[in-house]
């Protein structure tokens, strides 16, 4: 399946003043984008992870390109795939739902998989393969890092919000869990 025909639904369900709708069409704007981004990088030779780790490595990737509008896209598409995790997964928060926002996160999705497309036969594109390469070889950034660090850390908030342990069974029940998972984080790439 062409990943932009879900960018092609994201435009139609913007159009709706439903709640469902509109959040629907943010989620599919950043898994179009995503997906336009992984097949361009596997166009590229690189080896995209399954799972969410593979989001962090299109964007991480991306963000490394060495080209700044590349690179910008990589940011952005971090950015729109909070925005999808604030639509599908933060029922409670309105502001999602407000169609201008949504609009604007869907015609940047656009603009986005635009620049993609345009990645595969740009005169750079051997020396984007190349930054790449070598942001590979070298490892991610403190940035990165600190990115990867951010999430597990929301994590490990998570597991502790547990509001009918008690904080000894909390421990007793989580405590090695919660280390491996910090310790995993902190030692996984992007």
């Amino acid at each position: 399946m062409d990943p932009r025909e879900l960018q092609k639904l994201a435009l139609k369900l913007i159009a709706s003043a439903n709640p469902a709708e509109v959040r629907t069409a943010i989620s599919r704007a950043y898994y179009a984008t995503y997906h336009v981004g992984a097949e361009a990088l596997e166009e590229m030779g690189f080896i995209i992870e399954k799972g969410p780790q593979g989001h962090k490595g299109v964007q991480h990737r991306l963000h490394n390109s060495g080209d700044p509008e590349i690179s910008n896209v990589g940011s952005k598409l971090g950015d729109l795939e909070t925005r999808r995790i604030d639509a599908d997964y933060h029922l409670n928060d309105a502001n999602v739902e407000r169609q201008k926002t949504a609009e604007a996160l869907v015609k940047m999705a656009d603009n986005l998989i635009q620049k993609l497309d345009k990645l595969r036969s740009a005169p750079n594109r051997d020396k984007v393969i190349l930054e790449i390469r070598k942001w590979e070889r070298i490892g991610p950034s403190v940035k990165d890092k600190e990115d990867d660090r951010t999430m597990c850390t929301k994590k490990y908030k998570l597991h502790l919000r547990m509001s009918f342990l008690t904080e000894a069974e909390k421990f007793q029940f989580y405590g090695w869990g919660v280390i491996a998972t910090i310790v995993i984080c902190f030692r996984s790439g992007p």
